[in-house]
């Protein structure tokens, strides 16, 4: 897999300025903003860090800069093959952009799901 960061930003020819490296790693997830009226939505993971998530989402569900977001996002490697798991995230806004927005790690975890039974 190839950093995301060892390309032009965006293919405008400028050099990546971010600490971080940023690995493009596509999964289904889910926000909550806090302390807000806003419902939140759902969306897919564009690029992770060490300290921080793109999110691709609908324009009319993206979160304002500075607002507080838990995400939950679907992982697609199962515990002991067999016990889903859910990486779980508190963070903040740090860009807000028309289909997609960044958040800042404040604090994550991998948490268990109970095991859906097939009908």
């Amino acid at each position: 897999m190839v950093p995301a960061n060892s390309q032009n930003m965006a293919g405008h020819g400028f050099p990546e300025r971010r600490a971080k490296t940023r690995y493009p790693i596509e999964l289904p997830l889910r926000y909550q903003t806090l302390r807000s009226n806003t419902a939140g939505g759902i969306g897919m993971s564009v690029n992770f860090s060490s300290h921080g998530l793109l999110i691709s989402a609908a324009s009319a569900q993206i979160p304002a800069r500075g607002s507080r977001v838990d995400v939950v996002v679907e992982w697609p490697v199962r515990l002991g093959g067999k016990t889903p798991l859910q990486f779980v995230i508190s963070g903040q806004v740090v860009r807000s952009e028309t289909a997609n927005f960044a958040i800042l790690f404040e604090g994550y975890e991998f948490r268990t799901m109970k095991r859906r039974i097939a009908k």
